[in-house]
């Protein structure tokens, strides 16, 4: 009989009278002594059932219990292997009761594996209180080292290993998922993300918007038998994304930045911050500025102070200035026409913004002709976006205001700016979108509607 080799962590062989415990590859029983007491950190599967560690079968076969998220799911590997350790339930919803449990069979003397239903324990799981309250008690904790779905990913996704940074699961909710994808698009690094597949595509959504220009990766299923794996900048695979399926896991890899997109230019962050102020309080123009200049807070904040100083004098300055007031004769917009003017650069401001720290370089801002008006005419490597910019109090309300007579107007702006810009007549162009609504993240649509320059 074949007998599997023990580490420095297992006890002497069993003693006569004891149970023997065993485990069966190919057919083959292979003996399992009993580890030292302890908890045990076991990897296990992502998948494919067979990329298991010797050790980790070793250790599964030997411990007293097992601990696992889904009993059914570990059952499926403990089967596969004739392993027939105890299997407790242990997650996030019975963690809280079952903590205590396993610390009293630690303190007698038991030998204890950690699983999670796919990969490595305590990644995206409740494993790290058991870890830490394990180590506050004085028992041996014990890492046998496996497989991993965040790694599994990085190797395949073509993109840069020297720097990683693993978020997990994205908010669940729009408006906080965009939010933490904002800060996520400061971090000089590849992104690892998880998410599920009937949120992929309003994911990949967001992504785009905000990081749009970046490689990426999408694996879905690894290692198992419908393994996909997408590679394409974001924004081509988020035009993708209804075509997806749907079922399965997910892991989402995302390029680092180019280190020219990082941080935002002072004169840049000063035009953003002043557009802001216009109409938010100092507290809600940081916040927005932050998210988009790559700038620290303490350094926007300080700055924002003095622009708003700066702000106060001159909205004084223009009450005091001892102009003599208009007569009831004298014709004067309606402050509702001036609101919305008002409105208006103060969104071409911050679209502007948004657009650099995107890696765009602002070519024109307000191109006016006779047959039309662009808002924002940007480059990006070899392509010219023609940008109309819509602010309404919701961005599903701004979502629809582009009308397609407006969608004329700007394609015959567009044909003089040309004629105007020979030099770019080469580049790919494209007609986009960005929306504006207070104190929420621009929306940038990619070929918000299409025209033939």
């Amino acid at each position: 009989m074949m007998r599997a080799k023990t580490s420095s962590n297992y006890g002497p062989e069993a003693e006569p009278g004891s149970v023997i415990r065993t485990f069966s590859i190919g057919g083959h029983v292979l003996t399992a002594p009993k580890p030292v007491p302890g908890l045990y950190l076991v990897a296990t599967p992502i998948g494919h059932l067979g990329d298991i560690t010797l050790r980790a079968l070793e250790t599964l076969a030997g411990v007293d219990i097992i601990a696992c998220e889904d009993t059914r799911i570990t059952r499926r590997l403990t089967e596969r292997y004739v392993i027939s350790a105890q299997l407790k339930q242990y997650h996030e919803h019975n963690a809280a009761m079952a903590r205590p449990k396993i610390l009293e069979k630690l303190a007698q003397g038991a030998s204890i594996a950690l699983v999670s239903d796919a990969g490595t324990p305590l990644i995206s799981d409740p494993g790290f209180k058991l870890v830490r309250e394990v180590c506050a008690a004085g028992h041996a904790v014990i890492a046998i080292p496996g497989a991993s779905s965040v790694l599994t990913a990085l190797s395949v996704a073509a993109l840069p290993t020297d720097r990683f940074f693993f978020e997990g699961f994205l908010p669940a909710k729009q408006q906080a998922r965009r939010t933490r994808l904002a800060e996520l698009a400061r971090i000089d690094a590849t992104l690892v993300m998880f998410e599920s597949g009937n949120r992929i595509a309003d994911t990949l959504g967001d992504l785009a918007d905000i990081m749009g220009e970046r490689d990426a990766a999408i694996c879905r299923e690894l290692t198992k038998l419908h393994e996909e794996i997408s590679r394409a900048p974001v924004a081509e695979l988020a035009k993708l994304a209804d075509t997806l399926e749907t079922r399965g896991e997910f892991v989402l890899v995302v390029g680092p930045p180019r280190a020219d997109a990082l941080v935002m230019t002072e004169a840049d962050l000063d035009d953003l911050l002043r557009s802001s102020l216009a109409q938010d309080s100092v507290k809600d123009a940081v916040a927005h500025a932050v998210e988009l200049s790559g700038r620290p807070r303490r350094e926007v904040y300080a700055r924002a102070l003095e622009l708003a100083k700066e702000f106060g004098m001159e909205r004084t300055m223009a009450k005091t200035d001892g102009a003599t007031p208009p007569d009831a004769s004298t014709k004067l917009a309606a402050p509702e026409r001036v609101a919305a003017f008002q409105t208006g650069l103060s969104a071409e401001t911050r679209a502007a913004a948004f657009l650099m720290a995107k890696g765009y370089r602002i070519l024109a801002k307000r191109f006016k002709t006779p047959y039309g008006e662009i808002d924002i005419v940007a480059k990006k490597r070899n392509l010219i976006a023609f940008i109309e910019v819509k602010a309404r109090a919701r961005l599903d309300d701004a979502a629809y205001a582009v009308t397609p007579r407006q969608q004329a107007r700007i394609i015959d702006a567009a044909q003089a700016w040309l004629m105007a810009h020979p030099e770019h007549a080469e580049f790919e162009l494209r007609f986009d979108a960005i929306l504006i609504a207070p104190r929420r993240l621009p929306r940038h649509l990619l070929a918000a509607f299409d025209a033939s320059v």
